[in-house]
């Protein structure tokens, strides 16, 4: 990588993940209001037992999105705690850090999937995954191994 304001880089590639998890939390918001729209929802219809079947489905599926909703939030959340962590140096792997390795760039975050910042591509990490287990309490210039794949950490920032 070329040289670069580590913490400006660090807070746009946490930007692009906000981005990234509101868009999935809008997603969620949208497929139940859509669900209750469709089932009618808060009106005085009335059902006869095959719609009251489907509302059944239907409720298990806002259930469901419901449950995913919610891990959302709180990966939301997390995010919006690292925007206070801005200036933060690092030289581990840990929330908020940029590791770099020969296998790609993570964002030790929340499992946002990759965003692409300036022309490179970072991973959204959990603190949670197996990757990141492997790669806790290392610094630059250490290799660890995950899975079948041998990992080079060249950067921590």
């Amino acid at each position: 990588m070329k040289a670069k304001n580590y913490s400006i880089l660090r807070h746009r590639i946490l930007e692009e993940c906000i981005k990234k998890q509101q868009h999935q939390l809008d997603d969620f918001s949208n497929r139940i209001k859509a669900i209750l729209t469709q089932e009618g929802l808060g009106n005085e219809e009335e059902y006869d037992s095959t719609e009251m079947s489907q509302s059944s489905q239907q409720a298990d599926e806002i259930n469901a999105i419901n449950e995913s909703l919610s891990f959302a939030i709180s990966d939301m959340n997390v995010l919006n705690y690292l925007k206070t962590l801005y200036e933060v140096s690092h030289s581990t792997p840990e929330a908020g850090a940029v590791v770099v390795t020969n296998r790609g760039k993570f964002f030790i975050s929340v499992s946002a999937g990759q965003v692409n910042v300036d022309g490179e591509v970072f991973t959204g990490l959990s603190t949670h995954s197996q990757l990141f287990l492997a790669m806790k309490g290392k610094q630059a210039g250490d290799e660890f191994e995950f899975g079948r794949n041998r990992y080079a950490i060249s950067e921590i920032f």
